[in-house]
């Protein structure tokens, strides 16, 4: 059997040849269109067709308009040159014995097989080269075979140039010239007797099976029974012949085969037939690939526990850490707008360690790619730095509950630096965790203090939460109370109520330098609410943060005042407030001790403070007429502070003018210093006219040189 173009030439064992045309479309068909009778009593045992010339034993190469044919004649191998219906004796080339089989390689070799082996025919040279001779071996070490009177040889031409020879259950790979290609060998069930390529597959008759594998891999892929099967060529469609049937085998859509592979976990032969397949672009074959490997790493994850390997496979097809959670299905990424109510069972913890350190080398990996595309300024990349931020927040949050599955001892440090954890999500967790205090410093990562206030202030509104009232306090005092001195107030009047002493700690016992802006807020809103507590915190900004502002001072001594009255006003009697009476020891009032108290605090300070200083205000007082209010002389008093001011910043600029033309003058007199002149023979001075020879002469500013005297003179 012989196929040419849309046409197959059967020749059957009564020397008869038949022509059937095969019709693709619209539908497939096939029609006898030709039968004739050869007079011969031999069966016909091989055939080939010439472009308009009828048709010989033997094989042809067709090239364009001319063709080869090689006859082999007993000891010699006839080549004729085939033009149209001219057929012309080209040479005659003499081999070692009768040619079994003939294969063209291209249109100048051939392979010839004997009962002795394999050799190839260099027709333009007239050379023939030994492969395979009996009982030697391949060139360059193709290894030792039997001889081939026991079996039919097989040759098949590969589309990338390489000849696969075969000899009983093994066939090996060569290239064109006959060199070994240093492929792994290819071994069948059996031995062959008819071999074909029908990419990617390489297709073998044995017995009344087809044998199907991959030339890649030369696993088997399918197994064809057919009854009573004696011959099988291919190109483009593999055809098989019996005495009374011509079959054509038809590939399934590859499509449909990787699906089927796919689906019965042959991930490994799936990747390998994409491997083998030529697709329109080389980024459809990849993309085809890194599919079927994230779909294997999925099953060995599943369903063989290979955790390791698993997202080994998906790093290194650099997949997005969404797919290596999704994984987990207890930790997946949950798109659905609905929640699933199924229930998952909860992930191994050999996996979930593996996960956790997938995410925490993540983390640095998404860290570095914002700050080059934050750097980059560009638009129009992908992905975006929305997009990277969205996968930091996945792998953060889902970092944050493998800790608390794994070890919970490091949810503390990830919440308190810099993380990008979703907060609705994280919350849940910490709460279902009773993880509080994570809960507060991720909170406080965030810069979300109202949260955190307010979620301290739930956990302490009973009297017993002692320890809670203190971590709000504790968390007050290490806020910023420039930035957020509005949140502070508005949660220390509560704290405050509850505890006056534990609550001014919050202003107290805090360390950071606070500007004056903030201090007055401070001292308004607690004078607001007592004149003591404004006491407490001015006392602690003078005598322990040693504050020497002039105004916090002032303030200290009028909220002094301000308690004296009050606590005079509160033992008014008919003749108006009066002072708390002294007793002594225990019969003294608590009111009594608090202005007695004060009136000795605000003594001691006037005493000690080293901004007021009595003796001078007596002293000015003394020169201002009793007539005249003082609140009469504080726009004049304003007045002369500012001339004064005024008048000290203008000296200080004169000052600073001054000095700098000194230092310009300096720098022109070092200049004019370090120059150099020559004084030779000729050098005159420029006012008498004389030569300076070796008198004291005077350089001018403008370069010129006189003598000493001359300059002094008018």
């Amino acid at each position: 059997m012989h196929r040419h173009l849309c046409r197959i030439v059967v020749g059957t064992t009564d020397s008869s040849l038949l022509l059937y045309s095969i019709e693709e479309e619209p539908s497939f068909a096939i029609n006898l269109v030709e039968s004739k009778k050869i007079p011969s009593k031999k069966p016909v045992e091989q055939l080939c067709v010439l472009k308009s010339a009828g048709a010989a034993n033997g094989e042809v190469l067709d090239s364009g308009g001319v063709g080869n044919l090689c006859v082999g004649l007993k000891r010699k191998l006839l080549v004729f040159e085939c033009s149209g219906k001219d057929i012309t004796m080209k040479r005659e080339i003499a081999i070692p014995d009768r040619a079994r089989t003939l294969e063209w390689v291209d249109r100048e070799k051939l392979v010839a097989t004997f009962y002795r082996g394999y050799y190839l025919v260099d027709l333009a040279e007239a050379s023939v080269k030994e492969i395979l001779t009996l009982g030697g071996t391949l060139t360059s070490a193709l290894g030792s075979w039997p001889s081939l009177k026991t079996t039919r040889p097989t040759v098949a031409c590969l589309p990338d140039g390489r000849l696969m020879l075969g000899k009983d259950d093994h066939s090996m790979f060569l290239n064109a010239d006959g060199s070994p290609t240093h492929d792994r060998e290819f071994q069948w069930s059996s031995a062959p007797e008819f071999v074909v390529f029908s990419a990617p597959y390489v297709a073998g008759l044995i017995g009344s099976q087809i044998e199907v594998r991959s030339l890649k891999t030369g696993a088997v892929v399918q197994m064809v029974d057919l009854p009573q099967i004696r011959s099988m060529v291919g190109s483009p469609n593999v055809l098989v012949t019996s005495p009374t049937f011509i079959w054509r085998l038809l590939p399934l859509d590859f499509e449909d085969q990787i699906e089927q592979l796919i689906a019965s976990n042959q991930f490994v032969q799936a990747q390998r037939l994409i491997e083998d397949l030529e697709f329109p672009t080389e980024e459809d074959k990849t993309a085809n690939i890194i599919r079927v490997r994230g779909l294997y790493a999925h099953h060995i994850f599943t369903n063989e526990k290979r955790y390791a390997e698993a997202v080994s496979i998906l790093q290194e097809l650099q997949a997005s850490p969404i797919d290596v959670i999704n994984l987990y299905p207890d930790l997946a990424i949950d798109t659905a707008e609905e929640e699933s109510t199924e229930h998952v069972e909860p992930s191994d913890t050999k996996a979930l360690r593996i996960l956790m350190d997938y995410l925490i080398n993540q983390r640095v990996v998404l860290a570095k790619l914002k700050q080059q595309q934050e750097h980059s300024g560009s638009y129009e990349d992908y992905p975006t730095v929305a997009d990277t931020v969205y996968l930091m927040e996945i792998v953060d949050t889902t970092l944050l509950k493998v800790y608390l599955r794994v070890n919970k001892s490091l949810v503390g440090p990830l919440v308190r630096i810099q993380n990008y954890c979703n907060l609705e999500e994280s919350e849940k967790v910490l709460l279902d965790n009773q993880r509080y205090l994570d809960l507060v410093d991720l909170y406080r990562g965030k810069a979300l203090h109202g949260k955190a206030l307010e979620f301290l202030q739930g956990r302490s509104a009973s009297s017993d939460a002692t320890s809670e009232f203190d971590k709000m306090i504790f968390y007050m005092q290490g806020m910023n109370f420039d930035e957020q001195i509005a949140l502070i107030l508005k949660y220390a009047d509560w704290v405050i109520r509850r505890d006056a002493a534990g609550g001014m700690k919050v202003f107290t016992e805090h360390y950071d330098e606070v500007s004056l802006p903030t201090k007055r807020k401070i001292v308004d809103h607690l004078e607001a609410l007592s004149p003591d507590f404004a006491n407490t915190y001015l006392e602690y900004l003078i005598w322990e943060r040693e504050d020497a502002t002039p105004e916090m001072h002032d303030r200290l001594i009028l909220s002094y005042l301000k308690v004296l009255v009050r606590d005079m006003q509160e033992h008014a009697g008919y003749a108006g407030p009066q002072l708390p009476k002294r007793p002594a020891g225990d019969q003294q009032t608590d009111k009594g001790k608090s202005f007695w108290k004060t009136r000795r605090k605000l003594a001691s300070f006037l005493d000690q403070s080293k901004i007021y200083h009595a003796e001078k205000v007596l002293a000015v007082l003394e020169l201002i007429p009793p007539t005249i209010p003082l609140s009469d002389l504080v726009g004049y008093l304003e007045k002369t502070l500012h001339d004064m001011h005024r008048n000290r910043n203008m000296d200080d600029v004169v000052k600073n003018l001054l000095k700098a033309e000194k230092l310009q003058a300096q720098g022109r007199l070092a200049f004019y210093q370090s120059r150099r002149i020559v004084i030779t023979e000729e050098r005159m001075c420029s006012k008498c006219l004389k030569r300076i020879s070796n008198t004291v002469f005077t350089v001018l500013p403008s370069g010129l040189v006189m003598h000493a005297f001359c300059a002094l003179k008018k």
